[in-house]
């Protein structure tokens, strides 16, 4: 059966969005061959670029509207402007188009997205990868009629597995956008007896007042994964360190955060909140622990024993080679084309 998919890149001709969509890009290379491209539009610095912009999007749009009844794959939210975005959803009209999603903007209250509406354009689609059954679930809930995928966790694509030295020591690394992070501005934070170890941007020292932080900088997603230290990542949202709180700390209940797939692919043992989607996965795959509040965090690390962080590492590693190497989206792949066979 025909495959297309379609990679969205910027005016400079680089791909848009995050590793995770850089890394599906590359699955979806090996399986159906090359894509079709559409451009995003950022700021016009000269007349030729912007006639070269629409030059380069005419062509490519050419191309999908001669497309009926083809297998269209695409990775949702589209990084386009939103015209070329109105654009896109009409070719679910005429063809059957996959979505891997990687948010749902609606369910986490961003760019102004109406979860109505969402649900209204999945159920156009033939198909949707989602992250996990708690996220499969709550959209079948409020009325998703459209077949599933269950990705189970985002790939992490790396050509050489970090190999460090991790001990069930008291520092609890956390990467992000730390900015957003707003738990970490908590001066209770100093309440939970371990360091906590930030890599990322959005660090202030006026902000972040807590005396049990470290901040290491700034790296890339390619270069994180072998600067991570500590005996734990955490895996946290929302303004409280109680609970994961306000519209992002809920939507964790249904999604997987990138930052899992980092922590293992770094090989490092997770700590995550109990209610959160992803909490299933650890306590299925015993790769760390789940906690109600971070304050839980000085029970649990005071009964630790050597023998059982020793078993979250070597269970991590066995996940750890399948993330780098795309274990993950490969077999959603195979199960779509299955399923549209």
């Amino acid at each position: 059966m025909d495959y297309n998919f379609i990679t969205e890149l910027d005016e400079a001709g680089d791909r848009c969005g995050s590793k995770a969509r850089e890394d599906i890009d590359i699955a979806l290379r090996h399986y159906f061959g090359e894509p079709y491209y559409v451009y995003r539009r950022k700021k016009f610095t000269s007349f030729y670029d912007k006639v070269k912009y629409v030059l380069n999007n005419c062509v490519g749009f050419a191309r999908l509207f001669n497309c009926h009844g083809k297998n269209i794959i695409m990775q949702y939210p589209y990084c386009t402007n939103r015209i070329l975005e109105k654009l896109l959803v009409r070719l679910s009209k005429h063809n059957k188009v996959t979505l891997i999603v990687h948010d749902i903007d609606s369910i986490r209250g961003l760019n102004g997205r109406v979860f109505s509406k969402e649900i209204a354009y999945f159920n156009t689609c033939q198909n949707l990868v989602l992250h996990n059954e708690s996220m499969i679930k709550y959209l079948v809930k409020n009325g998703l009629k459209t077949k599933t995928i269950n990705l189970e966790i985002f790939d992490y694509f790396l050509k050489e597995r970090p190999n460090k030295h991790y001990s069930p020591v008291p520092q609890i690394a956390f990467a992000g956008n730390l900015s957003k992070s707003v738990f970490l501005q908590d001066k209770e934070l100093e309440k939970v007896n371990a360091k906590f170890i930030l890599f990322g941007s959005g660090y202030s020292r006026e902000l972040f007042k807590a005396n049990n932080i470290d901040f290491k900088g700034i790296y890339t997603e390619e270069e994180i994964p072998y600067k991570l230290e500590g005996g734990f990542g955490l895996v946290w949202d929302g303004n409280s360190i109680d609970t994961c709180s306000g519209d992002i700390g809920e939507y964790t209940k249904y999604n997987n955060p990138y930052k899992l797939s980092l922590y293992i692919a770094a090989g490092l043992p997770v700590i995550a909140w109990k209610k959160a989607a992803i909490a299933k996965l650890i306590e299925k795959y015993n790769i760390g622990f789940t906690v109600e509040s971070l304050q839980d965090i000085n029970t649990y690390l005071h009964t630790l024993s050597p023998e059982k962080y020793n078993c979250y590492l070597e269970n991590i590693k066995t996940m750890q080679l399948q993330v780098c190497t795309g274990t993950y989206i490969n077999k959603a792949i195979s199960k779509l084309v299955e399923q549209n066979d």
